[in-house]
């Protein structure tokens, strides 16, 4: 499949008004990727936004749900079109492209401040995980399970807020295995729907984890095993 990539300079210099269109760059091979889908996708995207405030403002709490619904939305539309060939899925520049030339809209609503400014990150001009498209996309490829939830496959997707997220997932080492990832979703989300553990027991979990990364490969382990592994650590916390 043919995608479009975006550089940090280009991404930069159109976002700072230095540039009217941003130069892209065409990568693959085969059909080009349908952007209708993309647009189809933002849309719902600025109707859930509608609903939610239509001011069209969304920061803190709000801007949590709004991620939180965004899920389903941005996950299932770009699952479908990466579907034959994933190779996108890996390359920053297409999740750049799609932040800034299909999202931009919708990253000035959810992180706009007063002054009008974004964070660069948010576009993808840093590092992959704080790009909004990306981490709202992961969120839901780590933790959408039609098997087990087949009435509703992004249950655990849904829950938690951004800081738990951000902080607890998407910015830890042991993110790269993502069968360890959902499991600490699970422990976290799927018998309490506001969260086994408090914010602060949940960061001294976190901290336990990464210590322990330099003894164990959270890689081979399967779900099952990491979750019995965190569901240990856990129990050491008030020790």
């Amino acid at each position: 499949m043919r995608y479009y990539t975006l550089e940090k300079r280009e991404a930069r210099a159109y976002l700072e008004g230095q540039k009217e269109t941003p130069s892209i760059q065409e990568k693959g091979s085969g059909p080009l990727l349908d952007e209708n889908a993309i647009s189809l996708c933002v849309e719902q995207l600025l109707c859930v936004i509608e609903e939610m405030n239509p001011t069209g403002t969304l920061s803190g709490e709000r801007g949590g749900r709004f991620e939180a619904r965004a899920v389903p939305i941005v996950h299932n539309a770009i699952s479908e079109l990466t579907m034959a060939d994933r190779s996108p899925l890996y390359d920053d520049g297409f999740w750049r492209w799609l932040a800034v030339c299909h999202f931009r809209e919708i990253i000035q609503l959810r992180h706009g401040r007063k002054n009008g400014r974004v964070d660069e990150r948010n576009f993808g001009i840093g590092g992959l995980a704080e790009n909004f498209v990306y981490r709202v996309w992961l969120r839901g490829e780590i933790a959408f399970d039609p098997h087990r939830y087949p009435e509703d496959p992004y249950r655990l997707a849904i829950r938690g807020d951004q800081d738990f997220w951000r902080s607890h997932i998407f910015r830890q080492s042991y993110a790269a295995s993502r069968s360890f990832a959902k499991a600490f979703v699970r422990f976290q989300y799927e018998n309490h729907e506001t969260g086994r553990l408090s914010t602060d027991r949940i960061r001294e979990l976190a901290k336990r984890l990464r210590r322990l990364r330099v003894n164990v490969v959270f890689e081979l382990l399967d779900e099952e095993e990491a979750l019995e592994l965190i569901q240990e650590e856990a129990g050491k916390l008030d020790r």
